[in-house]
C-alpha cells in the first residue's frame, strides 16, 4: 500500500515537473490539472495543440471574460452569465490555431465544482471551437473548412468539466467531436484549461 502511494506521488511530481519545464508538454489525466500557467490544450485526432497566447477580439477585448452583467440590449431583467475562454497557439510564430470555450447560462459565483456539462444539461451549455489553421493563415469569411465546432446543445457527446474556480482561476477538462462546414469531424481528447478570468460588470 505504501509502495503504491509513493509510486503515485512520484508520478504526480514527474507530471508537474514536465508541465513546468516544457511548453510542448503532453496532456495530463482528466481528473486533475497540474500545470500552473494559463493555457488551453488538447489533442485533435491525436495531434497535440498547446495554446497559451492571448487572443483578442478586434484587438481590444480580452479573451478570458465572465460576463455577469445585465444585458440591456435584450431585457432589463436578463443577465448573460457567460464565460469566454480563448487561447492562441503561438502568435509570435504566426500560428493561428486556437481553442474557444464558451459557457452559457452559468452563474460563476453560484457554480458548485466540480461541475460537468453535457447534452443532458438543459439549463447550461458549453460550445467548443477549434481553429486548425497553418502558420500565417486564419479564419475566412463564408464556409470555413478549418474551423471545427461542437456544443452540448447538440447530441455530440461533448463533455466539459470545471474542476476548480479558486479566485476566478478556472481549471477543467473537455473532450468530444467537433465538425466543420463540410461535416468533417475531428475528435478532441485530453483537453485541459487553466485560465484567470476577468469580470465584466457593465455592457
Amino acid at each position: 500500500m505504501v509502495k503504491n502511494l509513493l509510486t503515485y506521488a512520484l508520478g504526480g511530481l514527474l507530471l508537474a515537473s514536465a508541465a513546468c519545464s516544457s511548453k510542448d508538454v503532453e496532456p495530463q489525466p482528466e481528473a486533475r490539472v497540474t500545470r500552473t500557467d494559463e493555457f488551453v490544450s488538447a489533442k485533435a485526432d491525436g495531434q497535440y495543440t498547446d495554446c497559451q497566447d492571448v487572443y483578442r477580439r478586434n484587438g481590444t477585448v480580452p479573451d478570458t471574460l465572465f460576463n455577469g452583467y445585465r444585458n440591456f440590449w435584450v431585457s432589463s431583467t436578463q443577465r448573460l452569465q457567460q464565460i469566454d475562454i480563448m487561447r492562441l497557439e503561438n502568435a509570435q510564430a504566426g500560428s493561428s490555431k486556437f481553442f474557444i470555450l464558451t459557457f452559457g447560462g452559468v452563474d460563476l459565483d453560484a457554480l458548485t465544482v466540480p461541475a460537468e456539462f453535457t447534452s443532458a444539461d438543459k439549463t447550461n451549455w458549453v460550445s467548443l471551437s477549434f481553429g486548425d489553421y497553418s502558420v500565417g493563415k486564419g479564419p475566412v469569411s463564408g464556409p470555413d473548412p478549418n474551423l471545427y465546432s461542437g456544443s452540448t446543445l447538440a447530441k455530440d457527446n461533448l463533455v466539459v468539466k470545471v474542476l476548480s474556480k479558486d479566485n476566478d482561476v478556472l481549471t477543467g477538462t473537455f473532450r468530444g467531436p467537433v465538425r466543420n462546414t463540410a461535416n468533417q469531424t475531428k475528435t478532441i481528447t485530453e483537453g485541459q484549461f487553466r485560465i484567470k478570468l476577468l469580470r465584466k460588470t457593465r455592457p
